[in-house]
């Protein structure tokens, strides 16, 4: 390989990433996005709030709270330890 990546994010399990040869060698890791997206969150939380609040400001048609967002998550992409890890900050924004 001649670029040095830690993982790989996908929900494609078909495509046998977590077997692949090269990546095994290069000791390349498949992660899921929801696992991904959780360490991302626990690793940077105040980061994590930001982008929801961002997010939450965007929507102008449907207005929709960060909360909203978060079950969003949750209910389309099993976002659930991203919601465990960022819900109860959200209930500390002014």
């Amino acid at each position: 390989m001649i670029a040095k990546a830690d993982a790989i994010v996908t929900d494609d399990t078909r495509a046998g990433l977590e077997n692949a040869p090269a990546l095994v060698e290069a000791d390349v890791e498949t992660v899921f996005p929801n696992g991904f997206a959780a360490n991302t969150v626990a690793a940077h939380l105040q980061a994590g709030v930001r982008a929801l609040v961002a997010l939450s400001k965007r929507r102008t048609n449907a207005a929709q709270a960060p909360e909203q967002i978060l079950d969003q998550l949750v209910e389309r992409y099993g976002m659930e330890e991203v919601a465990e890890i960022l819900r109860p900050l959200l209930s500390e924004l002014p």
